[in-house]
């Protein structure tokens, strides 16, 4: 497929992504490794996670921005809402 693109990622493809790329992971103790790990997993099963593939030309950036619009749009939003993950989040 010629990018751009987005794709779906799994529960589990997302998980270790995010905690490969999560703020300060060197700096984090058992006791904090295991709140970011329980908050991750309660984020990706709240939130539904993209890959997005775009292009090397920058004239195809606008594409870009309308399949990650026509994706969002496509969501179907009762099943996630932001605001009420980070409401049920506990505050640190």
């Amino acid at each position: 497929m010629a990018a751009p693109w987005i794709e779906s990622v799994s529960l589990r493809a997302g998980l270790i992504t995010l905690l490969a790329h999560s703020y300060a992971n060197s700096l984090l103790d058992r006791t904090m490794r295991a709140g970011e790990f329980e908050l991750l997993g309660r984020l990706i099963e709240k939130i539904p996670l993209r890959k997005v593939h775009p292009n090397t030309d920058p004239q195809k950036l606008a594409g870009l921005c309308r399949i990650i619009l026509d994706d969002f749009r496509g969501l179907d939003s009762s099943s996630w809402v932001a605001g009420r993950f980070l409401a049920e989040a506990p505050h640190v």
